[in-house]
């Protein structure tokens, strides 16, 4: 069974064994990660996202112009599926 709520997208209801209804949506998730010189707190951030109920569809991380290993701690994990370089003067809400 499907319900269609306004202005919300499809939703599928399945009976699970117990007679229990779980929602399933067809739903798409982007994680954006900006980081500076963010090796000391990077491979925790990238282990959370890893670990998180829902995993992103993708992750796109955007370095910008950092000095330490960051670029490489991004261009290694195999989660990220994109990597953007920026100017080093880059504001995070710019990225």
């Amino acid at each position: 069974m499907s319900i269609t709520a306004a202005g919300a997208d499809r939703v599928a209801l399945e009976p699970t064994p117990d007679r229990q209804l779980t929602v399933t949506r067809n739903h798409h998730g982007t994680a954006v990660v900006v980081a500076h010189n963010g090796q000391r707190w990077l491979p925790r951030v990238l282990r959370a996202l890893a670990d998180s109920t829902r995993t992103p569809d993708a992750v796109i991380a955007v370095d910008t112009g950092s000095t330490d290993r960051t670029p490489e701690l991004l261009a290694d994990d195999p989660s990220i599926t994109d990597v953007v370089t920026t100017d080093p003067r880059t504001r995070f809400a710019q990225a």
